[in-house]
């Protein structure tokens, strides 16, 4: 590990609380064939962590982005190679942050392929997945946790003609995502309404966590990606949520008991979304006119998924 971390905590002795990430200083991947790659990631009770959004930004100040990039170069390579070739990075003055996840919704599971995505405005700028950091040491290896946390706390809908709110079926019930219902339901003078129907689509990647006492968690049908812009390792499942034709999308998101209320964008094609120009455009719980200075961007990760078999 480079030295200029050996101030932060590690894993054996990280504090409760709604960030925590261990920063891996070494990644594998072998390919499955088909663009589809395994990765594996070991835990150990001596990698570091952060526990907060100020370290991760003086973490990656001192990052060598060149070996980040040299390492997105060969996962792309092997994506391209028959299946059974491993590869396994040691890095320098890199690491890679774990865990991150999410999903990338799409209405329905038509062929056209609505996707619907947030409005990023601090940095990294641009259309973004539902997506965020572990709060927990469980979060760094049961993955599916992680994933369903950040939909359930992001994606929410209204029905303006019943004067009701959604939100996914099967996500957990946490302080944070309560307070989003209770806030949304008080700005729009609704209450909550019937949970919105979901189903998981297949994704091309793997990943397989040992965890702290030897175990190994294998996630599957995943879209991985390593970012070497936020050092991140992404790890998002595709979803299609069902019946929402007559349904407004909401932002779940809060911030210092605040709701975010991000503009939401629908993309109508693969096409539409890889080129950041939504076709209607949300927020407050009504659908809004396009202005002219719409972004036209994707997030960093957000433009790497959409790259994969998965989308």
């Amino acid at each position: 590990m480079p030295p200029f971390f050996q101030s932060l905590q590690d894993l054996s002795h990280a504090p409760p609380g709604s960030f925590l990430q261990v920063l891996c200083p070494e990644i594998e991947f072998t390919s499955l064939g088909k663009g589809g790659l395994h990765f594996k990631i070991k835990l150990r009770g001596t990698l570091q962590v952060l526990t907060s959004a100020s370290q991760r930004r003086e973490v990656a100040q001192k990052l060598n982005n060149a070996e980040g990039e040299a390492m997105e170069e060969a996962c792309l390579r092997l994506r391209q190679l028959e299946s059974g070739v491993t590869k396994k990075i040691v890095f320098r003055d890199f690491v890679l942050r774990h865990a991150s996840g999410g999903v990338l919704p799409k209405l329905d599971s038509s062929a056209t392929k609505t996707y619907l995505l947030f409005e990023r405005d601090i940095a990294p700028l641009g259309w973004n997945i539902a997506n965020g950091a572990s709060s927990s040491l469980a979060e760094l290896s049961h993955l599916d946790g992680l994933i369903k946390r950040e939909a359930g706390e992001e994606i929410m809908f209204y029905d303006p003609r019943q004067k009701t709110i959604h939100s996914l079926v099967g996500v957990s019930e946490n302080q944070e995502f309560a307070l989003a219902k209770e806030l949304w339901c008080q700005k729009l003078g609704a209450k909550v309404g019937d949970d919105v129907s979901w189903s998981r689509e297949a994704g091309p990647d793997k990943i397989t966590i040992e965890a702290l006492d030897g175990s190994r968690q294998t996630t599957p049908d995943l879209c991985v990606v390593l970012n070497a812009e936020d050092f991140g390792i992404e790890c998002v499942r595709p979803i299609a949520l069902e019946n929402t034709q007559s349904l407004i999308p909401l932002d779940g998101e809060i911030l210092q008991d605040r709701l975010l209320n991000r503009r939401i964008g629908y993309f109508s094609s693969f096409e539409e979304a890889r080129s950041g120009k939504p076709s209607h455009l949300f927020r407050s719980g009504q659908q809004k006119d396009l202005p002219a200075d719409i972004t036209h961007a994707l997030c960093p990760v957000t433009a790497k998924i959409l790259n994969l078999p998965c989308s």
